[in-house]
């Protein structure tokens, strides 16, 4: 039924939304998120700058791996401190602006490091050498600076679940996800959440955070001590 929905909302067709019908959300079973003891072996694990990079803008800044492979260089504003992000969507993608992470400047400043080594090798091997303005780049033995795709990241990042021991269903979603319910778990409002991951909908948002019986529970304990 989400599918139906959301088709009639793609063709702004405004049928089922003015049914006023309810309808129960199926169970997500293939949905995961990274427990706390998880994330913390995975940010352990972590030996590159790149494997660095990728996991602090998924767990950390909440963004999708097309947003990452979007990211140029020139997106990031060091003086406002301010990402600009090109989402999903159409007409090439909706974009937002998320705030820096306290961390964000230290891990950038070690990527940006290693991306300028890696330029001045490519260059040393091929003069001419073009060189793309996306943040995220590799080079290889063909003397060719690139961007990675899909496949190429998701490689990077199963190496490191691997190295980690965490669930090897872990993918970029996975951090995103757990980004969200870490928010919702530390009291951040739905609002917020939906904003940092450039979500139009809260239903969304609440779809990815998981809101489980223990943290309805949790929440009837805390109205219970508000009113005492």
């Amino acid at each position: 039924m989400r599918q139906l929905k959301g088709f009639f909302k793609y063709i702004k067709n405004d049928t089922i939304e003015n049914m006023y019908l309810e309808f129960s959300e199926p169970p997500r079973p293939n949905v995961i998120w990274l427990s706390k003891e998880e994330t913390t072996k995975l940010l352990k694990a972590i030996e590159t700058p790149l494997e660095k990079l990728m996991v602090h803008l998924g767990l950390e800044l909440g963004l999708r791996m097309i947003e990452m492979r979007r990211l140029r260089v020139q997106n990031f504003n060091q003086s406002t401190e301010t990402i600009q992000v090109r989402g999903k969507g159409r007409n090439g993608g909706k974009w937002r602006t998320l705030p820096y992470h306290e961390e964000t400047k230290r891990i950038l400043k070690i990527w940006m490091k290693e991306r300028k080594r890696i330029v001045e090798y490519a260059k040393e091997c091929e003069p001419d050498v073009e060189i793309p303005d996306n943040l995220i780049i590799y080079y290889n033995r063909a003397w060719k600076v690139g961007t990675h795709n899909k496949t190429g990241m998701l490689r990077i990042l199963k190496v490191l679940v691997t190295r980690a021991k965490i669930n090897p269903k872990c993918a970029f979603h996975t951090l995103r996800r757990t980004f969200g319910r870490t928010l919702y778990l530390n009291d951040v409002g739905i609002e917020s959440i939906a904003k940092l991951l450039g979500h139009s909908d809260t239903r969304n948002t609440l779809l990815y955070i998981g809101i489980n019986i223990t943290d309805m529970s949790d929440a009837l304990k805390k109205g219970a001590r508000f009113r005492s």
